[in-house]
């Protein structure tokens, strides 16, 4: 029961009202207001009960396409450049400002893929590879600054062509829990549980990295995989369309042309996609 303290040093605050509750099941028996004297109105609360509970989960599938020429390195990164403070300057020797200035590193946080293909004569391809996936950590707060996530695969394979290759990956599982209790009445059986916080918290992160490499032989090949891909595209945008909605208008979402009016003397076209493996 919160009487509307923030703790025994802190500043009182009072909540008068039932919005200014915490989120969840709320469930108690609320009898007007009582007056404490240095804090001022707070609900009057004979019982309360919290329960809350919820479940998230996040999919996300990266598919970057390269196409680089035999022996050349080529390189993708798709994210964000995030500063770092790395510096400041705030007062002068004598204790009074002197221009006061701070120092800024930017760091690329998202997914980035570096690679270098050398095709053999037998039509096998080894393969120097570098792919990482950072995010920024927004439940981490220190007092360096920003925290960031990373995740990083340095490695060297050989393929064949069209061989689709599990580079490595990542399955972590964790959990966690805190308690939050009312000193001596958290221990009295059976009731107890009135004065206890209890809170869990489990994560699971499955992480995996998949290559295939497509050796392009001639124009024709080329152009093939890239009418896939265009058309892959198109396929994803029409997806996103917006539902049919009562009470607003009707808005189509921006989509490519369809290949056939894109590409000039695109005879067959649509054949050419169905013969490119996905």
């Amino acid at each position: 029961v919160n009487l509307g303290g923030s703790g025994l040093n802190g500043t009182p605050t009072s909540k008068t009202s039932i919005d200014v509750l915490p989120k969840g099941l709320n469930i108690g028996l609320v009898n007007g207001s009582v007056d404490i004297p240095g804090i001022g109105k707070v609900l009057d609360l004979k019982v309360l009960a919290r329960a809350l509970k919820s479940k998230g989960g996040t999919n996300v599938l990266s598919t970057p396409n390269l196409l680089t020429l035999d022996n050349e390195a080529a390189s993708i990164f798709v994210g964000q450049t995030i500063p770092f403070v790395t510096g400041s300057y705030v007062t002068g020797g004598g204790g009074t400002s002197n221009n006061p200035f701070q120092t800024v590193q930017r760091e690329e946080v998202g997914l980035k893929l570096n690679v270098r293909p050398q095709i053999s004569e037998g039509g096998t391809v080894k393969l120097d590879i570098y792919q990482e996936v950072s995010s920024v950590d927004t439940r981490a707060s220190v007092d360096a600054g920003t925290v960031t996530n990373k995740r990083a695969i340095d490695t060297s394979i050989l393929l064949d062509d069209g061989q689709i290759m599990v580079l490595g990956g990542l399955l972590q599982d964790g959990y966690s829990q805190s308690n939050d209790a009312v000193p001596w009445l958290s221990d009295i059986p059976g009731l107890g549980a009135l004065f206890r916080n209890e809170k869990r918290s489990v994560t699971k992160t499955n992480l995996m990295v998949f290559l295939r490499p497509y050796i392009i032989r001639d124009g024709g090949a080329g152009r093939s995989i890239t009418l896939n891909r265009y058309e892959f595209m198109r396929r994803a945008q029409g997806g996103l369309q917006p539902e049919h909605s009562w009470a607003m208008p009707d808005v189509q979402a921006p989509q490519l042309p369809s290949v056939d009016k894109a590409i000039p003397g695109g005879q067959g076209v649509r054949a050419v996609i169905r013969a490119v493996p996905r």
